[in-house]
């Protein structure tokens, strides 16, 4: 009888308490099951001030196949740094075409012609740009040991489609 008045006064004037506590457990157990699907990253950037190669740490959704988590990675390269004093490796309009792991640790990248359009006012050449990108990637996947670029399907600084001279 006692602990049933006990009981019953607890709910009654602590109601209010119990429902917030209740809350506070139920967003606790959503945000760690959100959380479990978000992944930290390193992406690199030069600094417009000093000229050095900036990390900047971001959290962003996990993909589940290792192929997008790494097509993920190279479009936020893409967009860009959040912060104002770095600036971009590639023009905003570049965009990835395609993304091939073949295996051995080695993953071709196909970026469309944009990527050779240069930052205005930047002194950074593509093959810096891609030295950056290859670098953030193979950081934050060890599975990757080499990076090949191709640029709307080619080699870079190869002339298209260009064929061996013919043996005379």
């Amino acid at each position: 009888m006692y602990l049933s008045k006990l009981k019953n006064s607890l709910f009654k004037d602590h109601k209010w308490l119990m429902m917030i506590v209740a809350v506070f457990f139920l967003s606790a157990l959503l945000y760690g099951v959100s959380n479990f699907r978000r992944e930290k990253v390193i992406l690199y950037f030069p600094d417009s001030v000093e000229g050095k190669i900036i990390a900047e740490y971001r959290t962003l959704p996990r993909e589940r196949g290792r192929r997008d988590r790494i097509a993920q990675y190279v479009e936020e390269c893409i967009l860009g740094p959040a912060n104002i004093r770095n600036y971009h490796i590639f023009q905003r309009d570049t965009s990835l075409r395609s993304l091939f792991l073949p295996g051995g640790g080695e993953l071709v990248v196909d970026l469309d012609r944009n990527a050779m359009k240069r930052i205005p006012g930047k002194d950074l050449t593509l093959q810096e740009s891609f030295s950056i990108l290859e670098n953030g990637i193979t950081s934050n996947f060890p599975a990757v040991r080499r990076v090949v670029f191709l640029l709307d399907g080619q080699e870079p600084f190869i002339p298209p489609y260009s064929l061996p001279a013919a043996a005379e």
